[in-house]
């Protein structure tokens, strides 16, 4: 059926919709297809695997950094997070949501010192596909996330390690907790600003 006086048809055949998805919007199937050919790359280069982890962190860092660049580039902002507990709210609520379609789960800090800081997700999306085989034993995939955690706080100032680990839930399954530790003059200049 066309519409008076424009030519166009007014059902909604696929052809007649944008190819664009929504801005920010990526396909779950391709970003799954990328993920497993990143994990493959790095499977066939890696000889153990810590090494294996690491390359994995390194591929989510440049993510991450590039990441937080295109939102900064997006948003127009000319002011940036100087407070750790403002940057990781930031991170866990504005870009997180902007790269897995969620919020993360929770944002704590930790108990044995002020630079520890945890971030927990019950399913993180790059690995809801992903099962690690035996021979590998305890690696975890989650790697490639800590790395993306660890590339948005080091490009925004923040120096800090990221680890990935899985927690037993009981009867609910698994969760991962991503620690954050914060290098030490970091936590001084946190303070200087806090004082």
């Amino acid at each position: 059926m066309l519409q008076a006086g424009t030519g166009r048809s007014t059902s909604s055949h696929p052809l007649d919709r944008p190819l664009s998805r929504r801005p920010g919007e990526v396909s779950l199937a391709a970003f799954t297809l990328l993920f497993s050919e990143l994990v493959q790359l790095h499977q066939v280069r890696s000889s153990s695997v810590p090494e294996f982890e690491a390359a994995l962190c390194d591929a989510g860092r440049q993510v991450g950094s590039r990441a937080l660049q295109v939102h900064w580039i997006r948003e127009g902002k000319k002011t940036r997070e100087t407070r750790i507990l403002g940057i990781l709210q930031f991170l866990s609520s504005t870009i997180w949501p902007g790269l897995f379609n969620k919020k993360a789960d929770s944002l704590e800090r930790g108990v044995s010192s002020k630079s520890e800081y945890m971030i927990h997700d019950a399913n993180p999306l790059p690995t809801v596909f992903c099962e690690v085989p035996r021979s590998l034993g305890g690696m975890n995939p989650n790697a490639f996330v800590s790395g993306i955690i660890q590339g948005v706080l080091e490009t925004a100032g923040f120096g800090c390690d990221v680890t990935a680990h899985r927690a037993d839930e009981g009867g609910s399954g698994t969760r991962t907790v991503f620690l954050v530790n914060f290098h030490d003059d970091v936590v001084e200049r946190d303070e200087m600003l806090e004082g």
